[in-house]
């Protein structure tokens, strides 16, 4: 039994906390365990593990990198003896490497999703600096993991290793509704939201941060109001710091009444049904959670270009939109189309579940991880060396 040992900040409601939420539940218990150590606390996220034989771990250790996090978290690596350690994004990288090096019989295993080192909005000089940690921690792992292209390219660019010793496996999802209750589980959330069925309801879920940029979908969302007879309405799902400012601003646009801020939800998949069109106005993103799950109840997309989004939207065969980010008046121009084009509507809802249905399925995103810790763990030395080979080779 391998047993792999996830390590995030928090178990906050976020993309790469429903991924290792869905991972946890469905790894094959007959070969792996799975422990999720919480560097600062768990969260509402922790409500998403459906099996009991997970344990929730929180370190409760203080913000930022310090040393006392190292050493708790190593010294939670030594009580529970798991096979991998997979380290998520730059807030866990530093922390997983330095607690696990001294360690023998361990693979450290780092996954990164969305921002690259974290925040847009650190210094020049910090970015370098992560650059230089991330490339001195990345290098010593075992693996390196990520669920986008796109991010796999920018990893390997500061790793200064080829794209192709990054192992990408996309993300995974499977609707936890049944087709034949779609319609009913629409109409039971649209009334409870007070949206009429006749209402066209665009829809954007994620965290209220700056990254997501829902002030690009309000500003959007406001000029249609003023441009278009049809009645549309916005929903957004999610919480975060930035809801009170994008709140005000649909007010200040004269759209506060049909704007609807759902809040955090436990069960999304009520509201994408309920939705017609889905909509991902990010500045950054590396393979959306969101839009996959919007894609497998048949939710036409409109997103900005950003991460995977182009390939998982525009190729081979189209389900939606994309626009260039930031770009107001195209995201305004996209949305004004959906509403008036009831035959894009329905070729692209049945696209989207096809391609869901292709490429985006659970069951496939668990087995190609099972395979991958396999290999890590029974790969052993050799499989290091050989990456370490491969990355000395790169930047010689």
């Amino acid at each position: 039994m391998i047993h792999v040992a996830f390590v995030v900040l928090r178990m906050d409601t976020g993309g790469a906390e429903r991924c290792i939420a869905r991972l946890a539940n469905g790894l094959d218990r007959d070969q792996f365990r799975v422990s999720i150590i919480c560097m600062v606390r768990s969260g509402e996220a922790a409500l998403w593990i459906k099996r009991d034989d997970v344990d929730v771990i929180e370190l409760n250790c203080p913000e930022g990198n310090n040393l006392t996090s190292v050493r708790r978290l190593a010294e939670c690596v030594r009580r529970i003896k798991p096979d991998i350690v997979q380290s998520h994004n730059w807030g866990t990288l530093l922390e997983t490497h330095f607690a696990v090096r001294s360690i023998s019989g361990i693979s450290h295993i780092h996954a990164e999703r969305g921002t690259v080192l974290g925040t847009n909005h650190c210094g020049p000089k910090q970015r370098w600096l992560r650059r230089i940690a991330m490339r001195y921690a990345c290098r010593r792992a075992r693996g390196i993991v990520t669920n986008a292209d796109s991010i796999a390219a920018k990893v390997a660019s500061i790793v200064k290793t080829a794209k192709s010793t990054i192992h990408v496996i996309p993300n995974g999802v499977d609707p936890a509704i049944d087709e034949c209750d779609l319609g009913k589980e629409a109409a039971r959330c649209r009334a409870m939201l007070g949206i009429d069925s006749d209402d066209f309801l665009f829809t954007s879920v994620g965290r209220m941060v700056a990254v997501k940029n829902f002030s690009l979908a309000i500003e959007a969302f406001a000029g249609l109001q003023q441009s278009n007879q049809k009645r549309a309405r916005l929903l957004l799902v999610g919480e975060g710091p930035r809801r009170k400012q994008w709140q005000q601003l649909a007010n200040d646009r004269g759209v506060g009444d049909r704007v609807i801020f759902a809040g955090a939800q436990k069960d999304v998949w009520p509201y994408l049904a309920a939705s017609d069109v889905f909509i991902n106005t990010s500045h950054s993103e590396g393979m959306s959670q969101s839009l996959l799950e919007a894609m497998s109840v048949g939710v036409p997309i409109i997103a900005t270009d950003v991460g995977d989004a182009k390939k998982i939207v525009a190729s081979p065969m189209p389900c939606g939109t994309i626009v260039p980010p930031g770009d107001c008046d195209q995201l305004k121009q996209a949305m004004a189309d959906a509403m008036t084009n009831g035959q894009w509507m329905s070729e692209m809802s049945e696209a989207a579940r096809a391609k869901h249905r292709d490429k985006y399925g659970l069951q496939s995103m668990i087995r190609q991880h099972e395979d991958y810790y396999r290999h890590n763990v029974i790969g052993g030395t050799k499989t290091r060396m050989h990456r370490t080979a491969a990355v000395m080779g790169a930047t010689s």
